[in-house]
Parts: structure tokens; C-alpha cells; sequence
């Protein structure tokens, strides 16, 4: 079985260019980092599990589904991909 291993400081130094981040609340909820979506994103694929079986400590699964489908339509995660050498497989 696959272990996820979250990004490192290293690579998030090399892909932190692709992702916008305002931490200004917009409804009261505070925003979650890019790197905490995009870490979860990883679990999902790394773990071969569903949205809803994201462990406690990460994003809300309606979060990183909806930002997993924004950076896939605008090519950010294919950018990610060529950048840290990743292959990300949807299923």
C-alpha cells in the first residue's frame, strides 16, 4: 500500500508561483492554504480513496474537489505535474 507523503518545503518553493492566495475572509470562514487543497489533492490520488474519506486534519472534501476541478480546467495541476515530475492519475 501507497503512504502519502506531503509536499515538501523544497517543492512547494517551486510550484508556490502557480497559486494565488488572499487570506482576507470573504464569509467568515477562513480560507485554507493552497498547499493544504493541494496536499489533500495528493492524498486523494496517492491513497486511491474517495473525497469523502479525506482525514480529519485536511480541508473540507467540498473544497478540495471544487479547487481540484478549477486547477485541472486552467491547467494548474498540469503544470504542477511537469514541474515536480508527478503523474497524477483521475480516475
Amino acid at each position: 500500500m501507497s503512504a502519502f507523503i506531503p509536499l515538501s518545503d523544497a517543492d512547494w518553493a517551486r510550484i508556490v508561483d502557480l497559486f494565488r492566495f488572499d487570506e482576507a475572509r470573504r464569509f467568515g470562514k477562513k480560507r485554507r492554504h493552497p498547499r493544504e487543497i493541494l496536499n489533500a489533492i495528493l492524498w486523494v490520488l496517492t491513497e486511491q480513496k474517495t473525497w469523502n474519506c479525506l482525514p480529519p486534519d485536511m480541508p473540507p472534501a467540498q473544497t478540495c474537489y471544487i479547487k481540484c476541478l478549477q486547477w485541472r480546467r486552467d491547467g494548474t495541476l498540469k503544470q504542477v505535474e511537469a514541474i515536480l515530475g508527478l503523474r497524477m492519475d483521475f480516475h
